[in-house]
Parts: C-alpha cells; sequence; structure tokens
C-alpha cells in the first residue's frame, strides 16, 4: 500500500471539516427541534441553559457519528475506503483481511506495444488475451478490478520506448495504482493468432 501524503492531508482536511459540519448541523437542528417540541408542549422557552447543555450534546453527537463514516471507510469514503482496499468496495461475506493477503500475486496483464502499419489510429496497445489493437482507452475495459502488475512487451517493429505512447501507458497505470514492466524483445511482434509466452 503506498501513501500519498499530499493526498492524505487532503482527505485528513476534508474528514475534519466534515466532522465540524456535522457537529454544527447536529446542535443547530437539535436546539430548534428540541426548543420547537418544547414551545409546543409547555408554550413556553426552555432555560437558555438547558438548550445551550442540549446542543453541546448534540454537536457532540453529530460530529462524532460523521467521524465514525468518513473515518472508518463505510460507503467507500475515508482514507483507504472500506476494508481499507482502496476501492471502496466491502470484500465478500465470510472472508477475512488475512485472506487475502495469503493469495498469490495475480500473473502480470501482457500489452504488446504496436507499430508500423498494425497501428490503426490511436490504437498501440495489443492485451495477449485480446486480438484486436486497442487505444489507452480502450484498454481499460475487461482489466482486473484490483491493480497488478502490466507487462509492456516492446519488440523491433513496435514503436520505439520513448514514444508517447509508451509514456502515456505509464501515467496512466501509475494512476490506476497499476506497476509496470517493460520487457524489450529482439525480433517481431507476433501476429494476432499466435499464442503468446
Amino acid at each position: 500500500m503506498s501513501f500519498n501524503l499530499i493526498e492524505d492531508a487532503g482527505r485528513l482536511g476534508q474528514g475534519a471539516l466534515a466532522v465540524i459540519g456535522g457537529a454544527v448541523i447536529g446542535a443547530v437542528v437539535t436546539g430548534f427541534m428540541t426548543n420547537s417540541a418544547v414551545r409546543l408542549v409547555t408554550t413556553r422557552q426552555i432555560p437558555p441553559l438547558i438548550l445551550r447543555w442540549v446542543r453541546l450534546f448534540a454537536g457532540f453527537a453529530g460530529g462524532l457519528m460523521v467521524g465514525y463514516v468518513v473515518f472508518s471507510g463505510i460507503g467507500g469514503w475515508g482514507l483507504g475506503g472500506a476494508g481499507g482496499n482502496n476501492t471502496g468496495e466491502l470484500p465478500p461475506a465470510g472472508t477475512a483481511a488475512a485472506d487475502t493477503k495469503s493469495l498469490p500475486p495475480a500473473a502480470p496483464v501482457g500489452i504488446t506495444l504496436l507499430g508500423g502499419p498494425r497501428v490503426r489510429g490511436a490504437a498501440f496497445y495489443q492485451l495477449d488475451r485480446d486480438q484486436a489493437a486497442k487505444s489507452l482507452g480502450e484498454l481499460g475495459t475487461g482489466l482486473p478490478a484490483k491493480p497488478g502488475t502490466f507487462a509492456l512487451r516492446i519488440y523491433d517493429d513496435s514503436v520505439a520506448r520513448d514514444h508517447v505512447a509508451v509514456t502515456e501507458l505509464v501515467a496512466w497505470a501509475e494512476r490506476l495504482g497499476w506497476k509496470v514492466i517493460i520487457e524489450e524483445f529482439k525480433g517481431q511482434t507476433l501476429p494476432p493468432e499466435t499464442k503468446r509466452p
């Protein structure tokens, strides 16, 4: 799990503002409702000292509830999301966090970088399990939900390693939490019907 100090500080600041807002709203709404209920029943105003204490406790309770929701990750909010998996999705019922740590890492997703006449428009990429060339926008469809590793294969007839297609793919993958391994091979890219290693 990686931490980004600026993002985490920003999320902490947002969470603190949400807690303060929950406290203020809890105090104001509860004070208004309490005062209105007392006036409805007794036609008299509640004593100011009692109203302050009611608002103080309601503000504390409102801030505490908002803080629990924001910082525990209920609903995919908070620092790390539900279950600490950064996806905002709850783990399936009956699975423990220790079970997921014992699983072997997933095999890298292989991507062959195309070049020359095999490139159509911006479709520079070919997934190992797919015969069609894809653009960067199309590449995200069908990928596993949990980020893993991309094995980017560059052949002699692929575009160069410093080509914009490579730099954009690496930046996109890192933004999504994927690790990128660049493998360079001698020879030509394999035809679409040939199975890759």
